[in-house]
């Protein structure tokens, strides 16, 4: 089989465990504006999903109207989880290390957000300058050109 010229890491659910803890965060503030959700319904459901677009979701699905202001709640409140309670997922720190070739983090979270998850649970070093948020392409995470970005951005 032939080696890749590169891996890109997704970040959330894969490196961190931030998606049970954002999800968390998402099932509250909905069910307290009016849309009883569990976490584990916004995991299944919504998984991958900026909390925008789950909301755009729900109140497609509800017909119950949300505030835009839910949207920086959210990432004031999943932002205070993370920082308290984000824990690298089980392997995640033996994968990376074994990856021979070179290596990048594409994620839907903000790049500031990134950076502080991979360097709280020690793997911010194997990714340096090598971290790609869905946020600073056009299309976000879910279409291909945050992927194609973090490919080309790549001598090789």
């Amino acid at each position: 089989m032939p080696q890749p010229d590169l891996v890109i890491f997704d970040c959330d659910g894969v490196l961190v465990d931030s998606e049970i803890i954002a999800a968390r965060v998402d099932a509250e503030l909905l069910t307290l504006a009016g849309y009883e959700i569990s976490a584990e319904e916004i995991s299944e459901s919504y998984a991958g999903l900026t909390f925008k677009d789950i909301m755009l979701r729900v109140e497609e699905k509800s017909r119950i109207p949300f505030q835009a202001s839910l949207i920086d709640r959210e990432e004031q409140l999943v932002d205070r989880k993370l920082r308290s309670d984000v824990r690298a997922i089980d392997g995640a720190r033996e994968a990376v290390a074994a990856v021979t070739v070179p290596r990048c983090v594409c994620s839907n979270s903000r790049s500031e957000r990134i950076e502080f998850m991979l360097e709280k649970v020690h793997l911010l070093p194997f990714f340096a300058d090598r971290i790609f948020s869905a946020m600073e392409t056009p299309t976000g995470k879910t279409k291909p050109a945050p992927a194609s970005v973090s490919a080309s951005a790549w001598p090789g």
